[in-house]
């Protein structure tokens, strides 16, 4: 039964991919009609509703299987236990030639490693030009008051429920699910450390240490830099810091230009592909020379020197009391690494 609804459902994306490439190739040199476009919608649609069902189709299938035996002493479930366990398990890495082995020498790498990585920047007498945002919008003294203003007890419960669950714990090891579930009960010791963290009574450095769980990212990862840092921060400390994020999306439309396209809400970041997607094509069709530049910066955002931030924020209109906040969400802290 699988196999044969898993060939229906190939053979039919099959005949899509196939209408939607003769469409596309209809509209790169003549255009759509409403009707042809409203039938290249329907294709991407349907195509993408097939891909969900087999995907669902084969979740259902491993589930069952996992329902019926992984919690019975059986064979499938110490192969799935040792499976897992060879998987998370780091044995050694390779470094400068030399085969590092023994969990005392993988910690001491990995804590080496990452506090070269993440630890304090290389101090740059670089200067800002006052004239430099002159003419753009800054904030103003409303906006201001209403990101610095006291917090409510509806806006943190909001933000609360805005929270994905089933995520992995911080070092405290509580899940968000614990916060939504138990509101009444935590409700007002939670709003009190909101209101000593306005007043600046509590420095939520002390709340920001993580777990940082190392995780693959390719096959058979033999060296630290094949395998990705997750931070696993406590729940309370991302609450303040989601707050705080709902707070400043009120304004960010405003300052920060359209052409970034990435990590803001109601922007896609496959605008930018698709731009350079039409630039390559236009190129092309014109039988033009260009020159395409492609700039990565690595682990960007780790090596942003906060001085700059700062400054950048006083530039921008951010009063003083907002700009605290910010010093005490990205400075401090303390991590200590965890194999997986």
């Amino acid at each position: 039964m699988g196999f044969n609804l898993q060939g229906e459902w190939r053979k039919q994306r099959k005949e899509f991919q196939s209408e939607l490439a003769s469409l596309e190739e209809i509209e790169e040199t003549f255009g759509l009609s409403e009707a042809q476009i409203d039938r290249k919608t329907w294709l991407l649609h349907e195509n993408f509703k097939s891909l969900d069902q087999e995907e669902v189709y084969w979740y259902e299938r491993s589930h069952e299987t996992w329902l019926l035996l992984g919690d019975n002493n059986s064979a499938f479930f110490h192969r799935c236990a040792n499976g897992r366990k060879r998987k998370n398990n780091i044995l050694s890495l390779e470094y400068d030639g030399q085969l590092i082995e023994g969990d005392d020498n993988l910690v001491n790498h990995a804590s080496d490693y990452y506090a070269d990585l993440f630890g304090p920047p290389i101090e740059y007498d670089v200067r800002l030009d006052p004239d430099l945002w002159e003419g753009v919008p800054t904030i103003s003294d409303t906006e201001n008051t209403f990101l610095c203003r006291p917090f409510s007890d509806e806006e943190i419960k909001g933000a609360l429920d805005l929270m994905e669950k089933n995520k992995a714990a911080g070092p405290d090891k509580i899940p968000i699910e614990f916060y939504q579930g138990c509101w009444k009960i935590v409700k007002n010791d939670i709003i009190q450390l909101f209101d000593d963290f306005f007043r600046q009574k509590v420095d939520i450095s002390r709340l920001n240490y993580d777990i940082i769980s190392l995780l693959p990212k390719v096959k058979d990862a033999n060296k630290i830099q094949q395998l990705r840092p997750i931070c696993l921060l406590n729940c309370l400390y991302k609450l303040i810091t989601k707050t705080l994020t709902l707070r400043l999306e009120v304004v960010a439309d405003k300052l920060i230009h359209n052409t970034q396209t990435a990590f803001m809400k109601k922007r896609n970041i496959m605008s930018g592909i698709m731009c350079l997607h039409e630039i390559l094509h236009e190129t092309k069709r014109r039988k033009e020379v260009g020159v395409i530049l492609k700039l990565d910066f690595e682990k960007a955002y780790d090596k942003v020197n906060w001085k700059l931030l700062f400054t950048c924020l006083e530039k921008r209109g951010f009063n003083s009391l907002w700009c605290d906040w910010i010093r005490q969400v990205v400075t401090g802290g303390d991590s200590f690494c965890e194999s997986q």
